[in-house]
């Protein structure tokens, strides 16, 4: 690209001063060596994890300072110039006086939130941003999917200190990031977990409308990701791509051009998942869509599984606030023995049972009976029947 206008000019009188010239700059732009012959040049690198850590502790001194462990996650999440985290460590701390003028101390929660205003994206138009209101005690699996899940946490937070500080950067010149395929029927979950990892690693989730990003034109698709992965990776967003076999399908023979641009379209996302710095989900009602060359390249594959009796009746139990008036003597044993449904389905069915006793006069506790007949209704929009 030519120097912005009127910089060259600029450029020129400096240079007959004879005077030393310094340029700060994030990229080297040709036109530098073009009317500089004897420029040098310095690259700066970003701080890695231990200068990360460094700053958090200098820019956060005294009583206002996090505990190390905080002070070691937040560096492990975000890869922030020393600019930018003596700015959100100001942020944080303006917080924290604020919430306890007396005593403030800096907590996790208020350097995550100062950590948000940093970042600017466009993703909006492509995605939809997911709250993540779940905690972790809201989430009710079977214990290998469980312990899966877990592990892909654990790998989220350990990430920097693994590459960084225990060489593992030099083994892995590509495919760094986190990445999952979560795998299994409606309703199990897949959603929730990939709320639940944003939530843990500080980050926004946003669901990718495959509707704006699928498009008909050549070329056009390949666009649309590249500006999703691009600004994904300078916001810390975590990209969900639900349905995913729609987008990850399988390669075909090429019969016809568009069975060529199509397979064109799959390799390009198999690139730019490679060298995606960030978090990338992927959910899918059908593995067996998903291109084997995706798989070997996602570094977890989780498997979701329609729940088992026990599950079902601590879904039923977790659906319920504190605040919801229950009767005294719920059958949750009844309903999960007879109804056999997802964690989706039995959340529609609660809701439905709550309308229930809510539009009674005068309104009362939910009751089993309540909860039957709204997993009934929810049996009967599935198309299967309950007897008795």
């Amino acid at each position: 690209n030519p120097p912005p206008r009127g910089l060259l000019a600029g450029l020129d009188i400096a240079a007959r001063m004879h005077a030393p010239l310094v340029f700060a700059l994030n990229s080297r732009p040709a036109w530098l060596s073009e009317h500089f012959f004897d420029l040098f040049e310095l690259d700066v690198p970003p701080p890695d994890l231990a200068a990360r850590i460094a700053l958090w502790k200098r820019f956060l001194p005294g009583n206002l300072a996090a505990s190390d462990e905080d002070v070691e996650i937040m560096a492990g999440r975000y890869g922030f110039s020393a600019a930018a985290i003596e700015q959100v460590a100001r942020r944080a701390a303006n917080r924290a006086k604020v919430r306890n003028p007396e005593a403030p101390q800096v907590s996790l929660d208020e350097l995550t939130e100062a950590s948000r205003q940093m970042f600017s994206h466009r993703l909006g138009t492509m995605a939809q941003r997911i709250p993540t209101g779940f905690s972790w005690d809201d989430l009710v699996l079977p214990d290998e999917t469980y312990h899966a899940v877990k592990e892909v946490v654990r790998f989220a937070r350990q990430r920097a200190f693994l590459l960084e500080q225990w060489g593992f950067a030099k083994k892995l010149p590509y495919g760094r990031g986190v990445s999952a395929i979560m795998a299994g029927p409606p309703g199990t979950g897949k959603t929730m977990v990939a709320q639940l990892l944003a939530k843990d690693l500080g980050y926004e989730l946003y669901r990718i409308d495959l509707s704006q990003v699928v498009n008909k034109y050549i070329g056009e698709t390949e666009k649309n990701l590249a500006k999703i992965f691009d600004e994904a990776e300078s916001a810390h967003a975590v990209l969900f791509f639900d349905e995913a076999d729609s987008l990850f399908a399988k390669r075909t023979e090429v019969k016809s051009s568009n069975d060529r641009y199509a397979n064109l379209e799959v390799n390009y996302l198999l690139q730019r998942m490679e060298t995606f710095d960030g978090v990338t989900l992927l959910a899918t009602n059908i593995e067996q869509g998903i291109d084997e060359a995706f798989k070997r390249r996602v570094r977890f594959s989780i498997a979701f599984e329609l729940p088992e009796v026990g599950e079902r009746k601590r879904l039923w139990q977790s659906m319920f606030p504190p605040q919801t008036p229950l009767e005294d003597k719920i059958d949750w044993d009844r309903l999960a023995q007879q109804f056999e449904m997802s964690g989706g389905y039995i959340k529609k069915a609660a809701v439905r049972a709550a309308m229930m006793a809510a539009d009674a006069v005068p309104r009362r506790p939910i009751r089993t009976a309540d909860l039957m007949e709204a997993a009934r209704a929810e049996y009967r929009e599935m198309g299967r029947i309950v007897a008795g």
